[in-house]
């Protein structure tokens, strides 16, 4: 049903009203099938990943085709179950064994420190900020729920101790991450089984012959301007 590998794809946020997100696909849907979100594959790389990194305050947004395209985790920081919907709708009837989902690190909990007066639309701006960027609420469910679907689940996102900006360029700072990375993959434990049970899923893969596809690929285009 695809006219190329499924990958992990970027996603944007368009700026419009309602905020709805957008996936720049590299797939195709099977003839006949509407996805539930709208989306493209006939961008380029360099395209799907300058609108999904479009930060507000860091970069302008991109404009494409009379569309201006934000970074995608404003409306949807871990995109894990859109994900999910996707391999549902490309693939229909067949069996999802394993989703891994790969965070960026988490800050464990902390006490809340004593802040200075700030005006009330300062303090609602920074909660509506603090909740678009929580990751983990959509992780819990995904956790609670697929293993009683036959779901193998893996999260991939070690704590992080101190707080790192989103432009953070200092190498000391960079490598403090890159440590938190290697050290997670060394301890093993659930890094270490997602990566078995892909290993598993592969080769039970490369043994099995290839399914006929039984409708011909339907085109995606890109946003009409009107």
């Amino acid at each position: 049903p695809s006219t190329c590998t499924p990958y992990p794809v970027p996603m944007g946020l368009p700026q419009v009203t309602p905020p709805v997100p957008y996936l720049f696909r590299n797939y195709e849907y099977p003839q006949g099938t509407t996805p539930r979100f709208e989306g493209s594959a006939q961008f380029p790389p360099w395209q799907a990943l300058r609108a999904t990194t479009a930060a507000p305050l860091y970069f302008p947004p991109l404009q494409l085709f009379g569309r201006s395209f934000q970074d995608g985790g404003l409306l949807a920081n871990n995109p894990a179950a859109i994900a999910l919907h996707e391999a549902r709708a490309l693939f229909p009837g067949r069996r999802i064994a394993c989703l891994v989902s790969l965070g960026s690190g988490r800050r464990k909990s902390q006490p809340p420190a004593s802040q200075p007066i700030a005006p009330p639309w300062y303090t609602t701006l920074k909660t509506v900020a603090r909740a678009a960027s929580r990751t983990e609420d959509v992780h819990q469910v995904l956790a609670d729920t697929l293993p009683h679907c036959g779901v193998r689940y893996f999260r991939l996102n070690p704590p992080i101790e101190s707080k790192s900006a989103l432009d953070e360029t200092s190498p000391s700072k960079l490598r403090e991450l890159q440590a938190i990375g290697r050290e997670a993959v060394a301890e093993g434990g659930c890094c270490a089984d997602a990566m078995t049970a892909l290993l598993d899923l592969l080769t039970a893969e490369l043994l099995t012959p290839p399914i006929p596809h039984s409708h011909p690929p339907s085109s995606s285009h890109p946003p009409s301007s009107s």
